[in-house]
């Protein structure tokens, strides 16, 4: 019988908060299957006004519960803010126009 990870609870709830985080700022969220996973987790279609701007990226999402845990997996603490995001619709917005 299969055994499940006891990181699978942690790295779950890290991939549910950046799809809650990004879905809240009403970008499209697709969740890439562990069958075909190559590094990435989630596969995001930018959104602004409510409609799709013809960007997209893929991200990986580390999620750890200590500072030893991120150096252990050779991470920096990751920070997104809501600011962040509002950077990033500000940017893709600036780009669309030109």
């Amino acid at each position: 019988m299969a055994t499940i990870r006891p990181s699978r609870r942690i790295e779950r709830a890290g991939v549910n908060a950046v799809r809650t985080l990004l879905e809240d700022h009403e970008h499209i969220v697709q969740e890439i299957d562990g069958g075909n996973d190559h590094g990435e987790d989630l596969f995001i279609n930018v959104t602004r006004g409510g409609r799709r701007t013809g960007h997209y990226f893929a991200v990986q999402v580390k999620r750890a519960t200590t500072a030893d845990h991120l150096a252990a997996i050779g991470a920096s603490r990751p920070t997104v803010t809501a600011a962040m995001i509002e950077d990033f619709h500000t940017d893709i917005g600036t780009h669309a126009r030109l």
